[in-house]
């Protein structure tokens, strides 16, 4: 892509990509008392998770990416160019066909009345889903910042090597004013949730302090990351190449959104897939998470609301997978339950 008398351009692209690998490892999950997250889904999907049974292909139940052409944000993949470049950028101009994007969306607040009203929705009735809690080794460990690529398996690798690269860590997003062009927030735990965990009753004042603390730093940080990498764009007296910029922003270009999302407080695991590798993606609308079985990494199961069927559900549960480390609780959180008429 790049002309041979551009050489100097080179170190300020390899900057770029530098200062957003930078952006991402901050952006990983880490924190002590963020171990857990929580996923939002259907009844009927969670069962057949849930469930140690292999399927006819001879697999076991897996968790699903999905494509992000199917997020509920129109924005997304664009909040970070609209925040980086200071004029609107066509994504028709850039490699935007060459890739295709999947994730999967986790909170750390797991039981949460306004997940429970987006998501997890049966028979499109708000509050009657649930929300599965997810122990920390259900991700990868954040070592390979280059992750959402797919990887190539060496004839050398080591079956624990395979095993974590399979593994996709977890990153927090970030949620972008592009406006004001300023970062407004990033996923994080509220903190009404460390008074009602048990576990750390006696000293919950001082954790409370301390999380708020660290997370005012690693939001100062990285927009300050953020800040420093907009300037390298935009401060070079040519214009760079943005098809190249695009390619080079593709690990935190979809842990970006808009601040109109922010009360979601969402994090991720992301799969992104170069079609020129893999041209089969180019139609999919999933891809399977194979880094780890979801009936030996779920802990706790919070039901909606109105998430109907609680002990026949746990009984049908219990019929497929040892809930002994699965505890199962009803949301005590207040919902009025629409009456539609007709």
């Amino acid at each position: 892509i790049l002309d041979k008398d551009k050489e100097e351009d080179k170190k300020i692209y390899k900057e770029i990509y530098y200062q957003s690998l930078t952006i991402l490892s901050k952006l990983h999950v880490s924190e002590k008392h963020e171990s857990d997250v929580a996923h939002y889904t259907k009844k009927t999907t969670a069962e057949i998770l849930l469930s140690c049974e292999k399927t006819e292909n001879n697999e076991y139940p897996l968790l699903r990416l999905s494509s992000i052409s199917t997020a509920n944000d129109p924005k997304e993949g664009e909040s970070l160019f609209d925040y980086l470049f200071s004029e609107n950028i066509s994504t028709e101009d850039t490699n935007e066909r060459k890739y295709q994007a999947f994730i999967s969306c986790f909170t750390f607040n797991h039981d949460s009345l306004n997940q429970f009203r987006l998501y997890g929705k049966e028979k499109n009735e708000e509050a009657t889903g649930l929300s599965l809690v997810f122990k920390k080794d259900f991700f990868g460990d954040g070592k390979a910042l280059f992750e959402p690529f797919l990887l190539v398996q060496s004839e050398q690798s080591s079956a624990q090597e395979v095993s974590q690269q399979a593994k996709l860590s977890l990153y927090r997003c970030m949620y972008i004013d592009p406006e004001t062009s300023k970062l407004i927030s990033l996923g994080h735990r509220e903190e009404y949730t460390f008074y009602r965990d048990k576990s750390i009753e006696k000293e919950v004042e001082n954790e409370v302090e301390t999380y708020k603390k660290n997370y005012q730093e690693k939001l100062k940080a990285i927009g300050t990351s953020l800040e420093n990498l907009r300037k390298t764009i935009q401060e070079k007296e040519r214009p760079l190449y943005q098809k190249v910029i695009v390619e080079l922003l593709i690990n935190i270009r979809y842990v970006a959104k808009h601040v109109a999302f922010k009360e979601e407080q969402e994090c991720r695991v992301l799969k992104v897939v170069d079609l020129e590798v893999d041209p089969s993606v180019g139609t999919s609308m999933f891809v399977e998470y194979r880094g780890a079985r979801v009936c030996r990494s779920v802990k706790k199961i919070y039901f909606g609301p109105h998430a109907s069927d609680f002990d026949d559900f746990s009984k049908r549960l219990s019929d497929k997978v040892d809930t002994e480390h699965i505890k199962c609780q009803q949301s005590t959180l207040p919902f009025r339950k629409t009456i539609r008429e007709g």
